[in-house]
């Protein structure tokens, strides 16, 4: 007898409603038991982060509101070198440690210290804030401690009038590379100097455009913004000085504010608005009413970016500024427009306006000389024309060059560029000189 097998039948895997492989009944509840897990154990995580009071909650609407920092402040008195600080943080949030930095070396971790300094100067104090859950933010201040008595200042014969032409020569000490050619020079201000500098200016029948905030970074706060506090306690310095013989006798053209305000990569992202600056104007006219203030920058792009960058503010008036600085550079297009533009720009907002002049890095390419940043110094043929026409513009008050030599760029003192420069200074004395404050 011939022996046959049965067929073996084959079978699929079952199949659901879809027609898609059915998963076995004990993986899924394997599956959901899993779940549930999950569920659980993230709503005990939850519950102990809201319970120790930290971590995020979740709000009325159901999202989840992740906890923020305290935001960290404080306050000062001084009387001579002894200061006492006072924290202050955002409400109900509870503190768990201060961390004080006094900027002379020495700390503290106390909610309201009291210090002495060892000496009078500006220091940055910084107080880090830490809440119960470890979140902490940090807050710097520029401190302006210990002011030193009124300073006498004598009073001089008044200094003839004469158009202000002439470099920036940076810090102290550099009359002597102030030619006959120059009528006037930027000056950046030391405490202990300035005096001195301003006699010099005096003596040489120089005139002075002076910054008195010389160094940016002192009044940035930690994220490269700027901070007026810490602008105001560079200024500070100077308070006790009366310059008002220097001013009365026209050695003392104007304050120079700040450079730059409106360029954002100098200020760490955000632009100085018009509202700041007039503070800073106003702080200045504070101590030194008759000081006429200039910022750094043109007139264009103080209607630009007013409010922010790009933002104009229609109806703004200025209530203590009282010029804008427009510096040319040949990138900014032909000479006869930028006057044009800057001219009826700081018409319109009733400011006075200086003119300078980038001799470093402004250059057309004519002069062959690389210089600052990588970029063409003026050759002497452009020194001349365009310095010409800055200075024979009726409404500029001053034609301020920068810079006077920078680190391995020699430029003045060279035998072209003082021929050009004689020829500058012989149209600055040929002009009648103006304040730099709005015309009436």
């Amino acid at each position: 007898m011939e022996d046959t097998a049965k067929p073996v039948r084959e079978t699929s895997p079952p199949e659901d409603e879809n027609g898609a492989p059915a998963i076995p009944r004990r993986v899924r509840w394997l599956l959901i038991l899993i779940a549930l897990l999950i569920i659980a154990s993230s709503a005990v995580a939850f519950a102990l982060l809201d319970l120790e009071g930290g971590g995020p909650t979740t709000t009325e609407s159901g999202e989840v509101d992740v906890a923020a920092p305290p935001e960290a402040s404080f306050s000062h008195t001084c009387e001579s070198v002894t200061c006492s600080f006072e924290s202050k943080a955002s409400p109900g949030v509870p503190i768990a440690d201060w961390e004080w930095d006094f900027g002379d070396g020495e700390t503290a971790n106390e909610a309201s210290p009291v210090h002495v300094y060892q000496a009078a100067g500006v220091y940055r104090v910084s107080l880090t804030l830490t809440d119960d859950s470890g979140l902490a933010h940090t807050v710097t201040k520029g401190v302006s401690i210990g002011a030193p008595a009124h300073i006498d200042v004598p009073v001089s014969a008044v200094a003839p009038p004469i158009y202000p032409f002439g470099p920036h020569i940076g810090g102290a000490g550099g009359w002597d590379l102030v030619t006959d050619a120059f009528t006037s020079a930027h000056l950046n201000g030391y405490r202990e100097t300035v005096i001195d500098e301003l006699n010099a200016a005096r003596a040489n029948g120089k005139t002075v455009i002076l910054l008195l905030a010389r160094s940016a970074p002192n009044y940035k706060n930690p994220d490269g913004t700027f901070s007026l506090e810490m602008w105001k306690a560079e200024v500070d310095q100077f308070t006790d000085i009366d310059f008002t013989p220097w001013i009365e006798d026209g050695t003392l053209l104007v304050h120079y504010l700040i450079s730059e305000p409106m360029s954002r990569g100098r200020w760490g992202g955000e632009v100085i608005t018009v509202e700041v600056l007039d503070e800073m104007a106003r702080y200045s006219k504070q101590h030194w009413p008759n000081l006429p203030t200039t910022v750094r920058e043109q007139p264009t792009d103080l209607i630009l970016h007013a409010g922010g960058y790009e933002t104009p503010v229609a109806g703004w008036g200025w209530s203590y500024l009282d010029a804008a600085w427009a510096r040319y550079l040949t990138r900014k297009g032909p000479i006869d427009e930028f006057i044009d533009a800057e001219v009826a720009a700081a018409k319109e907002q009733g400011l006075g306006l200086l003119f300078g002049m980038n001799v470093l890095s402004g250059g057309d390419g004519s002069s062959g000389r690389i210089g600052y940043n990588d970029a063409y110094v003026m050759s002497p043929e452009e020194l001349v024309e365009y310095g010409t026409k800055l200075i024979s513009e009726p409404y500029g008050c001053a034609m301020i060059m920068w810079h006077l030599n920078h680190d391995d760029i020699p430029y003045f003192g060279t035998p072209e560029v003082d021929s050009a420069t004689e020829q500058l200074g012989e149209v600055a004395r040929s002009r009648d000189p103006i304040p730099c404050t709005p015309a009436s």
